[in-house]
């Protein structure tokens, strides 16, 4: 699967759902974890973090996990304070934490 910018599961094609089962069987059954871990070959990796509703252990096991991969965190756990609150489309606040 490439690189892409997920913001719903429509944005998957069936193809990227079979591979992204098939990595995460991968995962699961530790072929890959250890040595991805320590490759680093997430170091750096920008990930936005977008929680529109209030979900701290989801919010805090996803952010921990992109750290513990070496990954860099940037987001917001709930809508106050965003552009969408103020009526902005979604879509603006994505591509503004892409540009990030």
């Amino acid at each position: 699967m490439s690189m892409l910018d997920v913001v719903t599961i429509s944005d998957f094609t069936r193809q990227d759902i079979d591979e992204l089962m098939a990595e995460a069987h991968t995962f699961k059954h530790g072929k890959m974890a250890a040595a991805s871990l320590q490759s680093g070959h997430l170091k750096n990796v920008k990930v936005a973090s977008l929680f529109f509703e209030n979900s701290t252990r989801t919010r805090l096991s996803s952010e921990t996990a992109a750290i513990n991969l070496g990954c860099y965190i940037n987001g917001f756990a709930g809508v106050e304070g965003t552009s969408v609150k103020k009526g902005e489309p979604l879509i603006d606040t994505i591509k503004m934490l892409e540009a990030y």
